[in-house]
């Protein structure tokens, strides 16, 4: 009877008209109901044995994590989150350009992770410092910071991090040299007057942005791209990534997605929805 309520350290004797049981059950009513059917009980004694002699609460024992690793990157908008987590992100820390995570965000999402080590891409160099923080705070695992400064340059990363691999030293030196080798483009629109590196911006340009520097000014984001491509050597690559901002529209899309096809016939030319609010189009070159 008691080894079918999975009873455990069963231990029955008889004296008269008494019988003396004992048993381990998590779960004891189910015993005394079923236990009652045969007569009254006389005593009953129910003990926790997770608690210790002296009455201290017994430690289970430690969780080993189920996996070798984990990813998070830092990303904003919808699309490029998406695309974040179908390159291989396990999780999203979300923000971005003038929404930096904190580091209890990042403390929250690493406690999410069920993993030995968690390779954390923060994609801004302002995030840099919240990320550092968390890592050196956080002792459920081992973090690793792989120093992406754009969302381009986390997208590069995730393409060298593939599952199975165990040695994870290796991995975060592949996926910081995936990220090195990320040309980063960005095009965004001027809200004031300014002038930058001698360069006269005027409020309502777009700005052509290559590795943090800006390169061109145009009345378009669509020529700004143009300009952008062709501040760069584009002999030495062979992708040109597109993400696209929410601001754009689909016919400007399509139009731009030809121009840089037919421009550069010997790169392969992909263009994803990011849907980043601050920049209209973000590029990666490789």
């Amino acid at each position: 009877m008691l080894s079918e309520l999975h009873g455990q350290s069963v231990v029955a004797y008889k004296e008269g008209d008494i019988v003396k049981v004992h048993v381990h059950t998590f779960t004891p009513g189910e015993v005394l109901s079923r236990a009652q059917e045969f007569g009254e009980f006389l005593t009953v004694k129910i003990e926790n044995m997770s608690i210790d002699h002296s009455g201290t609460e017994a430690k289970p024992a430690p969780k080993k994590n189920s996996k070798k690793f984990s990813v998070l990157t830092v990303a904003t908008g919808e699309g490029m989150c998406a695309l974040m987590l179908d390159a291989g992100a396990d999780g999203i820390i979300a923000g971005g350009q003038s929404a930096n995570p904190s580091t209890e965000e990042f403390i929250t999402a690493f406690k999410s992770c069920d993993s030995e080590h968690i390779i954390v891409l923060p994609n801004n160099k302002n995030v840099f410092l919240a990320a550092n923080q968390a890592a050196n705070m956080y002792d459920g695992a081992r973090v690793h910071i792989v120093p992406t400064k754009s969302l381009m340059q986390g997208y590069g990363a995730l393409s060298v991090i593939t599952p199975g691999i165990t040695d994870i030293e290796m991995l975060v030196k592949n996926a910081e040299r995936a990220a090195d080798s990320v040309v980063t483009g960005e095009v965004t629109r001027a809200v004031r007057d300014a002038t930058v590196c001698g360069r006269a911006i005027q409020s309502g340009e777009y700005m052509s942005i290559v590795d943090g520097e800006i390169v061109a000014s145009s009345s378009s984001a669509e020529e700004a791209v143009i300009s952008l491509l062709e501040s760069v050597d584009m002999d030495c690559y062979e992708l040109i990534t597109l993400f696209v901002g929410q601001s754009v529209g689909e016919e400007e899309r399509a139009r731009l997605t030809e121009r840089v096809t037919d421009a550069y016939p010997d790169c392969e030319v992909t263009v994803y929805e990011g849907g980043q609010e601050l920049y209209d189009y973000l590029i990666a070159i490789e």
